[in-house]
This record gives structure tokens, sequence and C-alpha cells, in this order.
């Protein structure tokens, strides 16, 4: 049973799902820094993520706060998705198969695709110490792009999971795509 869920209610999904797939905490409709404020303050207080071991939590919720700032800036701060005809955001954290994953969905300009696409590709061609180096580079860069970002958002995610990140784009119009991403997370520990 997935259901949408208004974050002014504070309502939550925490439910196990069919096929062994536990939802730790779902959200679905506009997002604005005080529901994100909400949703990060929500997270580290459902029972299924205070179970979760101390450096998982930290790269699971490391890694919620990019997917959710990413959806955010994506957004416009939610002014394309109030037309009634769009699909709203989405952010999902759970656990399938042993590995726990967080995917997240949004609108995006169509204009924005194809320098995200080559962004998401370069990221998941680089090996961990190609990451790092990414990283370090873009922090010397003197310029960062407030509409597009630096990226270090997805590299940030990329080291922190171990993973590639997996990613969808579907068009809805001229003018907008419903962007999808998804990232596991290795129920183990690692170096970051």
């Amino acid at each position: 049973m997935n259901e949408n869920v208004n974050i002014e209610t504070v309502n939550f999904v925490i439910e196990l799902i069919m096929s062994e797939k536990e939802v730790i905490l779902e959200y679905t409709g506009n997002v604005t820094f005080a529901k994100i404020d909400r949703m990060l303050d929500r997270l580290i207080e459902v029972p299924a993520f205070k179970h979760i071991r101390r450096n998982i939590q930290k790269k699971l919720y490391g890694i919620f706060v990019e997917c959710i700032e990413n959806i955010y800036k994506n957004t416009g701060n939610g002014l394309d998705c109030r037309k009634k005809d769009k699909k709203l955001p989405y952010i999902r954290l759970g656990k399938q198969d042993g590995k726990f994953f967080i995917s997240s969905g949004n609108i995006i300009a169509n204009k924005r695709i194809n320098n995200l696409k080559s962004r998401i590709d370069r990221i998941n061609h680089l090996d961990h110490e190609g990451l790092l180096s990414a990283y370090a580079e873009i922090l010397d860069q003197e310029k960062l792009s407030l509409e597009e970002g630096a990226g270090l958002g997805l590299i940030t995610i990329a080291l922190r999971s171990g993973n590639k990140i997996k990613y969808n784009f579907t068009s809805l119009d001229d003018h907008h795509s419903y962007y999808e991403m998804k990232i596991d997370i290795p129920n183990v520990s690692s170096n970051l």
C-alpha cells in the first residue's frame, strides 16, 4: 500500500511492502525549506531509522539531504509542481534485499537535462579516487553556478553510497520532464 503523504500533517508512510521492501520514510509533495527541516527531523525519529547502525545512519542521512536539496533546486522551490497536470516530487528511503535505497523524483526543465545527464554519467564512470579528485577540483573552482549547482551533491552521493547513480527522465511536455534517481547503499561500513 503506497500513499501520498502531506507533510503538513507530518504523517509519513512507514510500512512493510510486499516483496521484502521496507519503506522507512516516504514523502510526496512540494518541497520548501520548512518541509525539508521537518522531513529531516522526522527521519531521525522514525523507529526503523533509529535501529540502523550509527555509521550507516550518517550515510543515509547525508545522501537523503543531498537528494532532497536536488529536488528543491530542480523544481524551482516547487513552482513547477503547482500545475495540476504535473507529477509531484517524491523521496523515499527504504530497505530491500539487505541493502538500503533512496529514490527520488521531481520535475526538471528540459533545457537542464543534457547537462545533468552528462554530469551523472561522468560521475558514474569515476572510481573512488576519481570522485575524490573531482570533488577537490570543484572546490578549487573560483565560480560556481547557482542555477546548475556545482555538482558536489552528486559526487557526495556517489562517494557515500559507493555505487553508481541510477536515473531516468520521462518527458511530460515540451518544456518539462520527470527526473527520477535511485541510489543503493550497502548495509555495511566503508570509508565515508
